[in-house]
């Protein structure tokens, strides 16, 4: 499997950098999609989303936990948008991690983490984007809730970059290759 591995700010066209890369593989896509319709407002980012990807792709809407599984099934090629929002899926339904002590948050972050490790190897996909923001630039931010994410997205991150055969980073819409050749 070749993982590629885009990360940007919010608005930076990293989701649409990454579709355009499986835009160009000639075979089956499944789009792997995390985020939840909760409210209004993201029923209609997620109808917007929907609606900017090609009819020909299949696409998953299902358990973050049963992600992994379903990917290590997939023939062809894949596109995770994103991993941020599956982790933060996985806690929300998993962990209450406001309340957790930190003895009680390491082991969490840790099974966190495997899970993250078990995506970066799942078999299936010929080519796997995953798609990722990049939360450490901004201000510390105010709760112990928002620092425990900050620190464990930041270290998904780091494990989904190391097993990457390419990354970048987008900023503006353009694209800094941090690891591996361009694509284009």
């Amino acid at each position: 499997m070749r993982l590629i591995f885009i990360l940007g700010g919010a608005r930076s066209g990293k989701s649409s950098f990454a579709k355009a890369i499986l835009e160009k593989y000639e075979g089956p896509v499944t789009f792997l999609a995390t985020a939840r319709p909760g409210d209004e407002e993201m029923r209609r980012r997620i109808f917007f989303h929907k609606r900017e990807r090609p009819a020909s792709w299949s696409t998953w809407e299902g358990n973050p936990k049963d992600l992994i599984d379903f990917a290590d099934a997939i023939k062809g090629a894949a596109l995770m948008d994103c991993l941020t929002t599956w982790l933060s899926e996985l806690i929300f339904d998993n962990y209450d991690i406001e309340n957790l002590s930190e003895e009680e948050w390491k082991r969490a972050e840790g099974e966190l983490l495997s899970n993250v490790e078990d995506l970066c190897g799942v078999r299936g996909p010929e080519v796997f984007v995953i798609v990722s923001n990049e939360l450490g630039c901004g201000i510390t931010p105010l709760s112990l809730m928002g620092r425990r994410f900050r620190d464990l997205h930041g270290r998904a991150n780091q494990i989904v970059a190391s097993r990457a055969e390419r990354v970048a980073m987008i900023m503006a819409g353009l694209p800094l290759w941090l690891k591996g050749k361009p694509l284009f």
